[in-house]
């Protein structure tokens, strides 16, 4: 996550008073030389350095997740889902009939999952609204962002370990 401390505001020639596409608004492109622009702009740089608007803490997490499984879409196709057990402990599948255990842990405004198969942390930000749990990872690629499916189509279910002969 970039460092919000650190935005500077860059004025735009003069005359030039577009607002700009949302990636050059990261910049600070595209403000208008006016005061109440600027203001807004420091006003809203400053919400963001103290907290994220719709982030929940740990406990609100906990207790909106525990005892439930949760199914994730991605850009509106299916993507797996995750039981939430007690002890932060979970379970994650593609709903392929393997599931792997996990637990998570909060980590400043992230939950992270450490799961069996993959140690290493994976750290979401996420929001709780109504229309429920929204996830997001960033890393080097872009950012994939899982939303909660209100209706889901099937089951999870772990088929459990594979045997073999």
């Amino acid at each position: 996550m970039a460092d919000r401390s650190k935005l500077t505001l860059r004025q735009p020639a003069p005359g030039n008073c577009t607002l700009g596409a949302a990636s050059d608004m990261r910049h600070g492109e595209g403000m208008c030389n006016s005061a109440p622009l600027r203001f807004c702009a420091v006003i809203l740089g400053l919400s963001c350095v103290a907290a994220p608007l719709s982030a929940a803490d740990a406990e609100q997490f906990d207790s909106y997740t525990r005892g439930r499984t949760i199914h994730f879409d991605f850009l509106g196709q299916h993507y797996g889902a995750e039981r939430y057990l007690p002890g932060q402990r979970v379970q994650w599948s593609f709903l392929d009939g393997r599931c792997v255990e996990g637990e998570w842990y909060a980590q400043g405004d992230e939950i992270c999952f450490v799961y069996e198969d993959r140690p290493e942390a994976q750290c979401w930000s996420y929001e709780i609204g109504s229309e429920g749990l929204s996830v997001t990872i960033t890393g080097d690629g872009p950012a994939l962002t899982l939303t909660e499916q209100p209706d889901p189509p099937k089951d999870m279910v772990c088929l459990g370990p594979e045997v073999g002969v």
